[in-house]
């Protein structure tokens, strides 16, 4: 795979040279690619392709949870800049909402502006749900609180029906208790190994290493920082207490 992957880049980046342009390489869902083989040999792609001289104008631009670069090859890391992305800031999570709305003659009443952003969190999935369920529910063109809140509860059932049932429906027993545990002691904030392992009544945070790292490579949690584990979809605590 490696070989033949850095056989077509070198063809794609020699052709866009020759034609006085470059290519760019979009890759989303980076973590379902497995570190031995896929990822290997993209980096090991990249790697050959940067030893050309000239370089050839070939980019690729990976999205997706924090991935095991480091073990694909020796020298992955310092191939890559990493760019972390989070929620949105109030700023830009108050122009989703606003902007198409004005663009369209419609308009927010502030409450219900306001109800829709603490809902949404800054998530861009969600945002973008509860825009579209308050636009096909609203009643007029100035949203209203009750229009809002409509929205929002239609936007939760569809993120609980897309993102959360289906991730729920994957993990096994000690994943889910280690999912509950997270929910419980977190609220939706990351929370230290250590003091999950204690609230389960476990004796190390060893012992909750392998459905850790399976939750991991499903994509339910990721690690923030070392040490430390939280959810990857914002509102996985709320769904899970709905549950309870």
């Amino acid at each position: 795979m490696s070989t033949d992957l850095t056989d077509l880049f070198v063809v794609l980046g020699e052709t866009v040279r020759e034609l006085g342009v470059g290519a760019l390489i979009l890759i989303d869902e980076l973590q379902e690619a497995t570190a031995a083989d896929e990822m290997a040999a993209v980096s090991t792609a990249l790697h050959q392709i940067s030893q050309t001289s000239p370089v050839l104008p070939l980019f690729l631009v990976g999205a997706g949870l924090p991935s095991q670069l480091a073990t694909a090859n020796s020298y992955a890391e310092p191939l890559y800049q990493f760019r972390a992305l989070s929620t949105l800031s109030e700023f830009d999570a108050r122009a989703a909402l606003v902007q198409p709305v004005i663009e369209r003659d419609a308009e927010w009443d502030e409450p219900a502006l306001r109800l829709a952003l603490d809902a949404a969190g800054g998530y861009p999935y969600f945002l973008q749900e509860v825009g579209k369920a308050v636009w096909n529910n609203a009643r007029g063109p100035v949203f209203t609180v009750e229009d809002a809140q409509v929205g929002t509860d239609i936007a939760r059932e569809e993120a609980n029906a897309v993102l959360h049932q289906s991730r729920w429906d994957r993990a096994t027993p000690a994943q889910k208790d280690l999912l509950h545990a997270l929910a419980e002691e977190g609220d939706g904030k990351g929370v230290v190994v250590r003091d999950l392992a204690r609230a389960m009544g476990k004796p190390s945070a060893s012992a909750l290493s392998m459905p850790r790292d399976e939750l991991i490579k499903t994509g339910l949690v990721y690690a923030p920082e070392r040490g430390v584990l939280a959810f990857t979809v914002p509102g996985f605590h709320q769904f899970l207490a709905e549950q309870d």
